[in-house]
């Protein structure tokens, strides 16, 4: 009867075990912007503070159909805190330089793209992403 016990012991020690290392599984909520929604000069980023791990930080891509392009990358002291959300500004407005072409200024110019937000931990590795399709 006490080898039961301590069996039964070494199963509940196991389950909380395999429950401690459990990965997150959800997707990455992307509160704003939304599918279809009209980006234009500021853009607002919108993420549950909870998707961004505490050292993480975040990447924003856009493709206008020609490819991601990456835009700027931001961490948690970036953000602006609104409950338990966190708010990243993005200026779309903001000059660029093509690598392929790094002497000429460029800006991105109005027209749809699919917006691709990555949440990237510590180490720089990607733990999540969501993408919408804009309008500007």
């Amino acid at each position: 009867m006490v080898r039961l016990s301590m069996k039964k012991i070494h199963i509940f020690v196991f389950l909380a075990f395999l429950t401690s290392i459990s990965v997150q599984c959800d997707a990455l909520t992307l509160l704003s912007p939304t599918e279809g929604q009209v980006v234009r000069e500021n853009v607002r980023i919108v993420i549950p503070s909870a998707d961004l791990p505490t050292e993480g930080f975040i990447a924003i891509y856009a493709d206008d159909g020609t490819g991601d392009r990456f835009l700027v990358s931001m961490g948690r002291e970036s953000a602006i805190k609104s409950g338990n959300n966190l708010i990243f500004i993005w200026n779309s407005k903001s000059t660029y330089f093509d690598p392929q072409d790094p002497s000429r200024e460029k800006h991105y110019r109005d027209g749809n793209y699919v917006l691709t937000v990555k949440v990237l931990n510590r180490g720089g590795s990607v733990v999540d992403s969501a993408q919408v399709k804009s309008c500007s």
